[in-house]
């Protein structure tokens, strides 16, 4: 376990995005087996965990990295890292991650059921009205 952790920290320090980038990557993938077993008892739709995975690579990871990066700038100026990283997590990155997760989600699945432009559309909107807030709610 000690092997996995240096290898692990050396490479954030050496390549910290895409170091996020396939962890986050990892970790998607790895929920969306997880998930599929816990409410199915098996893995149902291997190209949703796939597509998860991808999410978490070219969305998630960027994501964090940036909120890293930023929050660590400001927080120098500021001298106050804690109150900088809380109010920016809860006011920009967590309700734009979310809004982006939910959105996408919704998108994959109406274009899996054959939905056009519309559907698709229609499907974003439902889902963000729907979950949106309730979320952040549950976060602030």
């Amino acid at each position: 376990m000690a092997f996995v952790r240096q290898l692990y920290l050396s490479s954030l320090e050496s390549n910290p995005l895409m170091t996020k980038c396939l962890l986050e990557g990892l970790m998607r993938f790895s929920s969306g087996v997880t998930g599929q077993v816990y409410l199915n008892g098996a893995v149902t739709s291997m190209q949703e965990a796939v597509t998860f995975g991808l999410y978490g690579s070219f969305v998630t990871g960027p994501f964090n990295s940036w909120f890293n990066n930023f929050t660590g700038v400001v927080a120098a100026k500021t001298n106050d890292n804690w109150f900088v990283k809380l109010l920016w997590a809860n006011l920009v990155h967590t309700p734009l991650v979310t809004g982006l997760l939910l959105s996408y989600k919704a998108a994959y699945d109406a274009w899996r059921k054959g939905g056009g432009p519309s559907e698709i559309a229609a499907a974003v909107y439902a889902s963000l009205a729907a979950g949106w807030f309730n979320t952040m709610k549950a976060v602030w």
